[in-house]
């Protein structure tokens, strides 16, 4: 990461909540719009994979477990 960029995600670290959150809003709307083809694409994926859990092909994993094992993996 760039010093610069260090310095404002420390800065950004002393924010409060609300903060923070107003800081990511303004950060997120000066980002390019997606491209559509992009966005196309991910959107038939996800059509694909729902359709094959509701068939019963593929089973989800509950949010919870997924980050246990993550925070297992890294020991966070």
């Amino acid at each position: 990461m760039k010093q610069s960029v260090t310095r404002l995600a420390e800065q950004a670290a002393k924010l409060s909540q609300d903060e923070r959150v107003q800081l990511v809003e303004t950060i997120l709307k000066h980002l390019p719009a997606p491209d559509p083809e992009w966005t196309a694409a991910w959107m038939s994926e996800i059509e694909k994979r729902i359709a094959s859990i509701e068939r019963g092909e593929e089973q989800s994993i509950p949010a919870e477990a997924v980050h246990a094992r993550l925070r297992e993996k890294y020991r966070v």
